[in-house]
């Protein structure tokens, strides 16, 4: 299965490697994510755990295909929102 999902971002490349490097705010933007740690520094080789907001029974079941090309959409204009209000707070956002 290959799934790609773009999205154009208005902020400077370093806001979103600082929000994907805060790990455990990833719930603020990710609406599939309910925790997520590391058990170290953001780095390669560095383990940690997501919970996400619905359990990980959907893992097993037969609509994964479906339920995984329907997160990454929601998911980046999440990320979209949360980087370019975080980048400028006055304003206001079009998305939650």
């Amino acid at each position: 299965m290959h799934i790609e999902e773009r999205v154009h971002i208005v902020v400077p490349p370093g806001v979103i490697d600082t929000v994907w490097s805060e790990v455990d705010r990833w719930h603020l933007w990710d609406p599939d994510t309910r925790q997520a740690r590391l058990d170290g520094p953001f780095a390669v080789g560095t383990k940690g755990r997501i919970v996400p907001q619905k359990g990980i029974a959907f893992l097993f079941g037969p609509g994964v295909a479906k339920q995984v090309r329907a997160g990454p959409p929601r998911t980046m204009l999440s990320l979209k929102a949360y980087a370019e209000q975080r980048h400028n707070p006055s304003v206001p956002s079009d998305t939650p």
